[in-house]
């Protein structure tokens, strides 16, 4: 069996490599390399600037903005200057403090509009320096207290890649099987094969592997240039691995029930659309339905952010879970292919 499964890899090796799909791959491998790089920036969120004058006599506001490091340059002499900056610079707030007789009072200027919770976080921010002056309250300590250590900010660019390893280098295997497939169909291999003492294990996991590799192929090259070798790639060869070849199965089990690419196209890009949906929870996390959850995708794109970004969470599950789909999928995989493309025509 291992030599039946040799030769076949060897086979379907090559005619994968010598599909037109590999070039239009190794181009889409270059763009997007290109778009994590340069084109996408690290931080895309606009900052605030903050711009402050105080009118008080005491100049108490001045002077805690100083003692926190504010630049000289966002400290204003005048109410007119204040103005003028904020005019200027689009993400400008400027912060205008006075006192009345020992009535405090700020007021804010901005362009635009500024959420509730940034609101009260310039309160907060204001008012602690000031409390022991106006008040007998003293500023508020608080202590904070970490689970695990403070995960490293993740730069926008690299934070792309692990929607795109799933989305664009796993998946290669479910679209990939089908063209295969199709392709053996129109050429008649199918009907020769069921001839042959190759049997059913040896179709399935020869083109899971063709696909499982050229995915981590692909994979690697994704993310040697845009995160570098700061990686686990022990855990990164093999989720991308067996992902691929469960996406490979998967597609197998669709293909299966077409006769041509015609056929195939609308049901099979349906389903990748659908297993793309886990992409809004990765943008937005608080949004997970539990049917979203259920995707495969879904614990695979959370799975890799881990693996390319450590935060201290163990991968075990993700394994477990890999692990479980892997051999269900073989199973439907194999029992579809049986019945459905071996026996067919008999």
């Amino acid at each position: 069996m291992i030599r039946r499964f040799l030769n076949l890899f060897q086979q379907d090796l090559i005619i994968a490599a010598r599909n037109a799909l590999m070039w239009v791959l190794a181009g889409a491998l270059v763009v997007i390399i290109l778009v994590v790089l340069f084109a996408i920036p690290p931080d895309y969120e606009l900052e605030d600037t903050y711009y402050f004058y105080d009118g008080s006599p005491q100049k108490h506001l001045e002077g805690a903005a100083r003692e926190e490091g504010i630049a000289e340059s966002s400290i204003l002499g005048s109410l007119v200057e204040l103005k003028q900056a904020v005019n200027a610079d689009p993400q400008g707030i400027g912060i205008y403090f006075e006192d009345d007789a020992g009535a405090p009072r700020t007021t804010l200027f901005y362009r635009g509009s500024i959420s509730e919770e940034n609101l009260n976080l310039i309160a907060a921010a204001i008012e602690d320096p000031l409390r022991p002056i106006y008040t007998d309250g003293e500023p508020v300590q608080y202590g904070v207290h970490y689970l695990r250590p403070e995960a490293v900010q993740v730069p926008q660019n690299q934070n792309a890649v692990p929607p795109l390893l799933v989305f664009e280098v796993i998946v290669l295997g479910f679209l990939m099987a089908a063209v295969l497939l199709f392709q053996e169909k129109a050429e008649g291999t199918i009907r020769s094969y069921r001839v042959s003492p190759g049997g059913t294990a040896v179709y399935i996991l020869s083109k899971a592997a063709v696909f499982a590799v050229v995915g981590l192929v692909y994979g690697l090259l994704m993310v040697l240039p845009t995160i570098a070798i700061s990686v686990n790639y022990p855990a990164l060869v093999l989720v991308i691995f067996f992902s691929s070849a469960i996406y490979t199965f998967l597609g197998l089990i669709v293909a299966v029930f077409f006769n041509n690419i015609s056929e195939w196209l609308f049901v099979g890009i349906g389903l990748l659309m659908v297993n793309m949906a886990p992409i809004i929870s990765y943008g937005w996390p608080s949004f997970a339905p539990s049917w979203l959850t259920w995707l495969p995708s879904y614990s695979i794109v959370f799975g890799l952010r881990e693996i390319l970004f450590p935060t201290g969470r163990t991968l075990l599950p993700l394994y477990l879970f890999l692990l479980v789909l892997m051999v269900v999928s073989y199973l439907a995989c194999h029992l579809v292919v049986h019945h459905k493309l071996m026996k067919e025509g008999r």
